[in-house]
């Protein structure tokens, strides 16, 4: 169980959504370049407050989605400073992303979106279920994967419909990145 954005075990290598999900609070138990908490999970009484203090935020903030309302409210609180910040190297209207769509086609999902002046690409974030993070991969506009037309401004990503049910697009500009819908990852669509 991991409850900070550590996506990397201690060689660095990135950790799947599945991994991170089983990650145990006690993996480092053993790791002496981790000296600190190898050290304090040897003392008995020191793991069990430590395993205490785990199922005490799981309750007060993992369990009831107060954590996830937190964040929502702050976000909402802050987005108008963003917005107006003078000092932002990029405009918020550097590029749009039009109406996206998902239709089923027998197995598989194709969804699309029309990017305007994103020039470094698209992307698009799925899960399959709400307890995983979202993956991501990459938008097509080149007559591949799913896509009709190459350089139309419609990109296109096609998956395995058991691995789509709840999505969010990036546009990815030289200098900035927008999002549909524009809270995503806290918004999103949902496959019905």
């Amino acid at each position: 169980m991991s409850f900070g954005g550590w996506r990397r075990d201690f060689s660095f290598q990135e950790m799947t959504d599945e991994q991170l999900i089983q990650y145990s609070p006690f993996a480092e138990f053993e790791n002496l370049r981790r000296p600190l908490i190898s050290k304090l999970l040897k003392n008995p009484l020191y793991r069990k407050t430590y395993v205490a203090h785990l199922r005490t935020i799981t309750n007060d903030f993992l369990s009831n989605g107060l954590l996830l309302t937190r964040a929502q409210a702050m976000t909402k609180e802050i987005e108008p400073w963003v917005k107006a910040d003078s000092l932002k190297l990029y405009s918020l209207a550097d590029f749009t992303i039009a109406e996206a769509k998902a239709t089923k086609e027998g197995e598989k999902i194709k969804i699309t979106s029309k990017l305007t002046n994103a020039t470094r690409g698209g992307w698009l974030y799925y899960r399959a279920d709400r307890q995983f993070a979202f993956s991501r991969t990459a938008f097509f506009d080149d007559g591949t994967n799913g896509d009709a037309t190459a350089a139309d401004g419609v990109f296109t990503s096609l998956l395995d419909a058991s691995r789509v049910k709840q999505w969010y697009i990036a546009a990815e500009g030289e200098e900035g990145a927008a999002t549909l819908p524009e809270r995503a990852s806290f918004e999103f669509f949902k496959v019905e």
